[in-house]
């Protein structure tokens, strides 16, 4: 894992969703991966991208 994975410290972030925008606001090079419909609309918010799964397909979508 840790050769696919950087451990990052995101100093002021209340929650983990609050952590994970300001990541991606930070790193324009980040996708963040979420079933999490709440942190999907801010990242939309934000016109960042983000991958999420479709059941109804059977697969990951990338949102952009």
């Amino acid at each position: 894992m840790e050769k696919k994975c950087r451990v990052v410290d995101v100093d002021g972030a209340g929650s983990a969703d609050d952590a994970l925008l300001l990541l991606a606001l930070r790193s324009p090079d980040t996708i963040v991966a979420t079933a999490d419909n709440e942190l999907r609309r801010r990242l939309r918010e934000h016109g960042l991208p983000n991958i999420y799964y479709r059941r109804s397909r059977h697969g990951l979508m990338l949102e952009a």
